[in-house]
C-alpha cells in the first residue's frame, strides 16, 4: 500500500496527528514495498517490492504507478540472480539468512537518474546487486527492461542519486544467504551502467571501521526491516545475538522464543493445577456461587487470600451458595422467596449430587478454579 500526502497541508500544524495531509492510497499490487521514486516524466512512479506473501524471500517486480490514475498500471520483471542452484528454489525462505536465498532480488529501494532517457536502479537485498531498468522500455512494455546487472559487496537497504544524476550510492547491508554484514557505500556512474555495466561501480568506500572483515551494515539505526543494525545498536545481549547469528537460521529460530520472553521480562506461567494447591473445582450451582465469589473480589480490589481465607469469607460464600439453591432464593434486601415444593430439589438429591461430582471428576465440566 502506498500513501499519497500532500506536502503543502502536511505542514499545515493543524493536521498534525490527523490524515488531513492524505490525498489517499495506491494498492501496490505487491508484499513488502521498500522504495518510490518519480520517473522523469513526472507523471509515473516506480515502486519496489521486497517480499512475497508470508516470506521475506519472492520479491521480483518493480511496478510502475500512474499518479494521476493513483494505480499500478504496469509490471517489470526482474530476471532471476545467479546463485549456484536451481530457481526458483526448491523452498523460499520466510526469513534471512537462509542458504536458498539468492534466487529473488527483494529489492530494498529505488532510484531513477534522468540520465539515458531515464534509468532506474534498484538495491537488491536478495542477491546482492543492483539492477538497471530502462524506463523508456518499461513505460512502452518492451521486453527486458533489465538491461544490466551490478554486483555490489552485499545486499543493499539504501540507494539514491545524486542531483546531477551522473551517480548513484549504494549502502551494502548483509548477504541474505549466510547474515555476512557489508561495510561499504557503492558509487555507480550511471553513464557506464548503461554502456559498461562492468566497470560502472567507480568508488568502494569502506564505512564505520578500517577493518575490512569487520560488519558495519549501513541503514539506518532502529528500521524495522534493519534487523542486524537493530541488533547492533538498540538491542542488549549483543554477544548472545551475534553468536546466534553464526549459528544461522536454525539458530535464529531456536532462541527466538526464549530471547523474546527474556528481553520482554516475561515469566513462564505453570499450569493451574500445579501453581497452587489449595484450589478446588465446584460444578452446577456451587460453581456459580465461586463465579460470584470471584467478582465480590475484584469489585472489593482485596488481594487474593493466598495464605488463608479472610475472617468471615466462608460465611459470605456459603451465604451467596444458599441464595441460589431452587427453592431458597433470597433478595438482596433480605426478604425470603422460598416457594414450597411437592417434592425434593433435584439439586438437593444425594444422586443429583453424587452424578455433579462423578461428573466434575470425569472432566465432563470445565469449572472455574477457585482459591479455598
Amino acid at each position: 500500500m502506498v500513501t499519497v500526502v500532500n506536502l503543502k497541508k502536511a505542514l499545515d500544524p493543524s493536521v498534525n496527528g490527523t490524515l488531513g495531509a492524505v490525498e489517499g492510497f495506491i494498492d501496490s499490487k505487491g508484499f513488502g514495498a521498500t522504495g518510490f521514486a518519480l520517473l522523469p516524466d513526472g507523471k509515473h512512479g516506480a515502486l519496489a517490492h521486497a517480499e512475497m506473501k508470508h516470506h521475506e524471500d519472492g520479491g521480483r517486480h518493480i511496478n510502475v504507478v500512474d499518479l494521476k490514475r493513483m494505480e499500478v498500471t504496469s509490471r517489470i520483471k526482474q530476471r532471476f540472480g545467479e546463485p549456484g542452484f536451481e530457481c526458483p528454489p526448491p523452498v523460499i525462505p520466510k526469513r534471512a539468512p537462509d542458504p536458498n536465498f539468492g534466487c529473488f532480488p527483494d529489492s530494498n529501494g529505488v532510484t531513477v537518474s534522468p540520465l539515458g532517457g531515464g534509468t532506474i536502479f534498484t538495491a537488491n537485498g536478495g542477491t546482492d546487486d543492483v539492477s538497471v531498468i530502462s524506463v523508456e522500455k518499461a513505460l512502452k512494455g518492451l521486453a527486458k527492461p533489465e538491461v544490466a546487472r551490478i554486483p555490489m559487496q552485499a545486499g543493499g537497504f539504501g540507494i539514491s542519486t545524486s542531483p546531477d544524476g551522473t551517480l548513484v550510492a549504494h549502502a551494502s547491508r548483509e548477504n541474505a544467504q549466510t547474515g555476512k554484514e557489508g561495510n561499504t557505500v557503492s558509487l555507480i556512474d550511471v553513464k557506464k551502467a548503461l554502456k559498461n555495466p562492468a566497470k560502472a561501480e567507480v568508488a568502494r568506500i569502506r564505512v564505520g571501521t578500517d577493518d575490512k572483515k569487520v560488519g558495519t551494515p549501513a541503514v539506518r539505526r532502529g528500521l524495522h526491516a534493519g534487523r542486524t543494525a537493530a541488533r547492533h545498536h538498540a538491542v542488549p545481549h549483543r554477544q548472545r545475538r551475534h553468536r546466534r547469528r553464526e549459528e544461522g537460521a536454525e539458530g535464529q529460530e531456536r532462541h527466538a522464543e526464549a530471547d523474546h520472553a527474556q528481553d520482554a521480562g516475561r515469566r513462564t506461567v505453570e499450569p493451574a493445577r500445579d501453581r497452587d494447591h489449595g484450589r478446588r473445582t465446584l460444578c452446577g450451582d456451587h460453581r456459580r456461587a465461586a463465579r460470584s465469589v470471584e467478582l465480590q473480589r475484584r469489585l472489593d480490589h482485596r488481594p487474593r487470600d493466598l495464605q488463608g481465607p479472610r475472617p468471615g469469607h466462608a460465611d459470605r460464600q456459603r451465604e451467596l451458595h444458599d441464595r441460589r439453591l431452587p427453592g431458597r432464593l433470597t433478595r438482596p434486601n433480605g426478604e425470603s422467596d422460598a416457594r414450597p415444593r411437592g417434592r425434593a430439589s433435584p439439586a438437593s438429591s444425594p444422586r443429583r449430587e453424587a452424578l455433579m461430582a462423578a461428573a466434575c471428576g470425569a472432566g465432563a465440566l470445565d469449572p472455574p478454579i477457585l482459591h479455598s
